[in-house]
């Protein structure tokens, strides 16, 4: 195993999903759980996103490096395996 599973309280915190599909879908329901502040950005959103439209800031744009900013926590979501390097970069 590389990495080590960690639990992070995120309650009312900033936390970013870089990808509006399905796998960012997971993501950001499991962060709402937690009672994390979400912002969502990418270009296209599943229909799943749509009842969420209020609960979470959906930001319908490309990906920058500087939707970082303030972030407690960022997930790469996307199925782009350049995207997912530049959020990790």
């Amino acid at each position: 195993m590389k990495y080590f599973p960690v639990n992070l309280d995120v309650t009312g915190k900033p936390c970013l999903v870089v990808g509006g599909g399905r796998v960012g879908l997971r993501k950001v329901r499991t962060l709402l759980r937690c009672d994390a502040q979400v912002t969502v950005v990418s270009p296209d959103f599943d229909k799943g996103f749509e009842p969420l439209k209020g609960i979470v800031q959906l930001l319908d744009k490309a990906y920058e490096s500087h939707d970082l900013a303030g972030q407690f926590l960022v997930f790469a979501a996307t199925d782009s395996p350049t995207v997912n390097e530049q959020v990790k970069s």
